[in-house]
């Protein structure tokens, strides 16, 4: 265990182009299945050299920062607020959702929630737009693992990365 906590410093120290190149040496080790992960996002809004931390750093890390982030398997990359259109049209699609699902066991959640993704050889936290999960026993404190649906509304800067990556990442 003290070889991997000494692996984990140093892959820390590593600039965040030599820490990608890892992670694909990595998944191609792995084989087929592995590159069911979430790529860097755009450039426009994915810090430079981000930081390497366990999914449990990464949630105590996000409730004390005042800038939203998103996990993939160890980086975290800030992710820029919401132009205005892109949020009244979120806000159109909860209230309407909300108002179909009010008495069922149905819940609306929006952007500010996370959607975790577990897979063997992957984890993921990303914020989708909009998400319907009816499965309460597996909520999280901040994030939800099984929704029924999941929705992103595309903008220029994260559309590559909303119909490939986070696409890939749900059943």
């Amino acid at each position: 265990m003290e070889k991997l906590e000494q692996i984990r410093r140093t892959l820390q120290q590593l600039p965040s182009a030599d820490r990608l190149a890892i992670r694909r040496w990595l998944r191609d080790i792995d084989g087929p299945g592995a590159d069911l992960m979430v790529a860097e996002p755009a450039p426009a809004y994915a810090r430079s050299d981000p930081p390497f931390m366990t999914l449990e750093e990464f949630f105590e890390f996000e409730q004390k920062s005042e800038i939203r982030h998103e996990y993939v398997d160890g980086g975290i990359f800030a992710i820029s607020g919401p132009s205005v259109a892109h949020e009244r049209i979120r806000h159109r699609l909860v209230m309407a959702f909300g108002n179909h699902l009010s008495r069922g066991p149905c819940q609306v959640f929006s952007s500010s929630m996370q959607l975790l993704v577990q897979r063997e050889k992957s984890e993921i936290c990303y914020y989708p737009d909009l998400m319907i999960d009816c499965q309460r026993a597996e909520w999280g404190k901040h994030f939800v693992r099984s929704p029924k649906l999941l929705l992103e509304i595309l903008s220029p800067s994260t559309q590559l990365i909303d119909r490939r990556e986070k696409f890939t990442t749900t059943d």
